[in-house]
């Protein structure tokens, strides 16, 4: 009855009521239409599509007309039309017209009926808003590799949320189950088929860079029986589960049976779940019974924003990012409009062309890709021959994920022998290094130590500080995910790799040096406790090969009654494929000149190899390396932040990628005295009123005396200045100016000031005033007093400033100051001042290098006024790259260095760079 409807917003409810407490399956779904009854005697109305609709593209909009031609007459056609143009028409009940893909935008159709008469009704017009497809981002696709846990433990409910740690969870790629449903990776259901596990439990993390730039989500969930779906730790959908709380042992409402074990169930969700960075779903699946036959679990998400083109193309699908498994079939589909119409669609991957479209929908099957990275666009030519080119839509063809597990390997037994040094000395800090020779050290077997701990090789006594280093080898560093240290350490240690502080225990923070000692005394306990720290591989200077651990062992007093030493390392990770790279770490600050050193670990899965790894910082890609171990050397790179990352690719063509690094490029920091203490000021001392013009540097001060600094009267200075005639009415204001320069490789940041001053100063650059110190706010002159007097370790105390370095100018710039008494009776004034320059050193641009024919060799060319700057040759810009020093020397010809060389059988590179 419409007399319930209430004018504005109003609200259906509806109770579901099963026919008994065991039923095996419920459903409910409800379409609500406003109608008008008709009784008309003649007539015609449009049933379909409702007034005010909205329709999504691509898709029909399914048009249906009404007739009554009244009397005997009948119905000849019906005729339909779009915003005053035919779009067909229906000849026999029921009148109806499929309008395939109409234009975007409000659109008015109408019905016009013809009797047999050759009489025409026209229905009432029906307004709709046709909307362009939105462009979606492929966040998880199908097929996707997943963390899973299916060993029958109930995880309770720490495990939906992003930060949980699933490390040691199995991986493999969707779809996952068991039962023979076309599932990728089995699932274990336990050891009773009669008796399976409930529930099973997989994560997901995938990376958004802005989650503002969707609009909805689409989730689309294959699940058998029942799943509940989380992002980042909130429930944001469910299928064929019960309301309230799930458990492990909740059942799903029903058994689900084909077609709908492989159906894509879908949901729209709000985006505002998703954070900027890494995202977590995770899933759990729970059967409808102990005794179920099949488990099956797939998912997609990806995010949407709307659009409304109105002249362009774009690609509605494939989602940007989306994951293609070997062998492939991708659909594309394109949205293309023009005020002149559109002639055709082609469809393009990189520059080869696929197909194209004439007639909407714009749709091309691509069948069969190659495995790697694909940019689709699609190019539009309207009826105008105006051409439009859609933005790139990435996506990635590949084979199936593999299905991993975890392990975990012993690297570094306990036990083992080591180098060692217990003679007391001072080492340093290239001890760590990998270069350093340690040929001279001793040679032992863990434990080692005194004081009866159970000590294998005992140590010298009275020490401070003992050294460790053993190398040992790691065939495929990439298979780690982490490390982990098993140490023993009576007192305290710092463990070191390839030269890198990985971590320390018991030690205090800060510089480590030879007589820094622990941090507490290992109480009974502790002497002989295993401590276990676990520190991630990416990050941490492992590489392929030969690796190399050093320990510093502290006492807590160098008079201790025990020590020990032991230590045990573990590789712990999974078989998944991965890239890392081991050098540098992130966060590293590179200080110019410097080669950085690039070093990924890549690990291509079971029954797989690695091709390639390609180094990329930000979208540059800098080279590749063909075989391991995988890096190269990227040659003083610019300054300023740079994200560092590594895509390895394997013999199948998937794409592996690494997490990126960011590292900083940062000219050598100096600090530099400008002015020292004690320096020669010259200096004006005779009462008169110097107004402002004094700190300027245009003024002369040719009559003014010089002297070193300390300069005063009444504590014994070095310069002596004057305070008039008459001591009960001294000079309030004594005068001081200093010259200096800056370095010319150096650009200076920041001043750090040092200023004794007896009673109070004001101090300017270049003429203006950069600081005052003990002195009041507002104008100045020679007879305003400092506002305290300045006496006891005051009179000798610097005072420190720091400011940004400004009101600098090239070559000599000009420091004045002026001290103010606080009294004309006072005593005694001091004036002394540093000044220290902090910045960073300007590094020269490596000079052009020019090279030539010169008959049968070849002429390498460089000025000579590049001092400093060196020549250097290698076979390969193949990583690992290895430039060599060339040792013949040029001549000069004309303030050009001249080098004349025969070429080599397989050709050679060089550069200019300073050693």
């Amino acid at each position: 009855d419409p007399a319930t409807l209430a004018v504005g917003t109003n609200v259906v409810a509806v109770e579901v009521h099963q026919s008994a407490l065991n039923s095996t399956d419920i459903s409910f779904d409800l379409t609500l239409d406003a109608l008008a009854s008709t009784n008309r005697a003649r007539g015609v109305y449009l049933a379909s599509p409702a007034d005010n609709a909205t329709i999504a593209l691509p898709g029909n909009v399914p048009l249906a007309a009404h007739v009554v031609a009244g009397g005997v007459l009948g119905v000849a056609k019906v005729e339909f039309f779009g915003d005053g143009v035919k779009l067909g028409e229906d000849s026999t009940a029921p009148y109806s017209l499929a309008w395939a893909n109409p234009p975007g935008g409000a659109r008015q159709i109408v019905a016009v009926a013809t009797d047999n008469a050759g009489g025409a009704i026209t229905s009432a017009p029906v307004n709709i808003l046709v909307t362009a497809p939105p462009l979606s981002t492929q966040l998880v696709s199908v097929g996707e590799a997943w963390k899973y846990l299916d060993d029958g433990t109930d995880p309770g409910t720490a495990w939906r949320a992003r930060l949980f740690d699933d490390s040691e969870w199995n991986q493999g790629a969707a779809r996952f189950g068991y039962g023979g449903d076309g599932e990728i990776t089995t699932v274990n259901f336990g050891p009773d088929a009669n008796n399976k596990r409930i529930a099973t439990y997989f994560r997901h993390a995938f990376n958004v860079a802005s989650p503002a730039a969707f609009t909805s989500l689409k989730l689309r969930l294959v699940r058998d029986d029942g799943a509940v779906v989380y992002l980042n730790g909130v429930e944001v959908f469910r299928s064929n589960m019960a309301t309230g709380l799930i458990s492990a042992n909740s059942l799903a409402l029903a058994a689900v049976n084909a077609p709908e074990e492989t159906a894509f169930f879908d949901a729209t969700l709000n985006p505002g779940a998703l954070l900027a960075g890494n995202n977590v779903v995770a899933v759990e699946v729970h059967q409808a019974s102990a005794n179920s036959s099949d488990l099956g679990f797939d998912l997609a998400l990806l995010g949407l924003t709307d659009t409304n083109l109105t002249q362009g193309v774009y690609l509605a699908s494939p989602a940007n990012g989306t994951h293609y498994d070997m062998p492939a079939t991708v659909a594309l589909s394109a949205f293309a409009a023009s005020p002149a119409g559109i002639a055709k669609v082609e469809f393009f991957a990189g520059a080869a062309k696929l197909g194209e479209a004439t007639s909407a929908p714009f749709n091309f099957t691509w069948n069969n890709p190659p495995a790697g990275a694909h940019a689709l666009t699609a190019r539009a030519t309207d009826n105008g021959a105006q051409v439009f080119v859609s933005p790139a839509v990435n996506i990635t063809v590949g084979p199936v994920a593999l299905a991993t597990v975890s392990f975990s390997t012993m690297i570094l037994p306990s036990r083992s022998s080591w180098t060692y040094l217990d003679d007391g000395s001072n080492q340093g800090s290239n001890w760590t290094g990998r270069a350093f020779n340690d040929s001279g050290w001793k040679n032992g077997t863990a434990r080692f130590g005194y004081g009866l701990d159970g000590e294998f090789t005992h140590l010298g006594t009275n020490i401070t500080t003992h050294y460790f280093r053993k190398w040992m080898v790691v065939s495929n560093p990439a298979q780690f995910t982490e490390l982990l240290f098993r140490l023993q350490r009576d007192d305290g240690a710092v463990v070191h790799l390839n030269g890198q502080e990985i971590y320390r225990s018991n030690m205090p923070t800060g510089a480590i040096n030879s007589a820094t000692l622990a941090a507490t005394t290992a109480n009974t306990l502790d002497e002989n406790y295993v401590f276990e720290t676990f520190i991630p591989t990416p990050g941490s200077g492992l590489v392929f090969g030969s690796n190399l651990v050093a320990v510093e062992l502290h006492q807590s007093a160098a008079t201790s009654s025990d020590a020990g030493f032991d230590l045990e390392l573990w590789g712990v990770g999974t078989t998944a494929p991965r890239v890392y790279l081991a050098n540098p770490s992130d966060g590293a600050d590179c200080v110019l000149p410097v080669d950085v050193q690039i070093d990924a670990n890549a690990w291509a899965g079971n029954g797989r190899a690695i091709s390639k790894v390609e180094f990329f910082e930000g979208t540059n890609k800098l080279g590749e390396a063909a075989s391991a171990p995988y890096g190269l050397t990227w040659p003083n790179p610019p300054t300023g932040p740079h994200l560092l990352s590594a895509v390895a690719t394997d013999n199948g063509g998937r794409l592996i990628a690494s997490d990126v690094v960011a590292i900083t490029v940062s000219l050598p920091a100096i600090s530099t005295t400008l002015v020292a203490t004690g320096s020669i000021w010259k200096y004006l001392d005779n009462g008169s009123n110097q107004g402002t013009n004094w700190a300027q540097r245009g003024f002369n001060d040719s009559s003014w005396v010089a002297g070193p600094a300390e300069l005063g009267y009444g504590d014994a200075p070095a310069t002596t200045v004057s305070y008039g005639l008459d001591v009960n009415n001294k000079y309030v204001t004594t005068y001081f100016r200093r010259w200096f320069s800056l370095p010319d490789n150096a650009t200076i940041t920041n001043f750090n000031f040092r200023l004794k001053r007896d009673d109070g100063a004001v101090v300017y650059l270049n003429g203006r005033e950069v600081f005052r110190s003990n002195m009041p706010a507002g104008a100045i002159s020679f007879t305003t007093l400092a506002p305290a007097s300045v006496g006891g370790a005051d009179e000798e105390t610097f005072f420190p400033t720091s400011l940004p370095a400004t009101n600098l100018v090239a070559g000599t710039n000009l420091l004045a100051v002026e001290i103010h008494q606080q009294a004309i009776t006072s005593s005694d004034l001091s004036f002394d001042l540093e000044l220290v320059g902090v910045g960073y050193t300007v590094i020269n641009a490596p000079p052009a290098l020019g090279i030539t024919r010169a008959g049968a060799d070849v002429r390498l060319t460089w000025p000579a006024s590049a001092v400093g700057f060196n020549l250097y040759s290698t076979p390969s810009l193949t990583a690992p790259i290895s430039w060599l020093p060339v040792n013949a020397a040029p001549t000069v010809i004309g303030g050009t260095n001249v080098l004349t060389l025969a070429p080599t059988v397989d050709g050679s590179f060089y550069r200019l760079r300073q050693p």
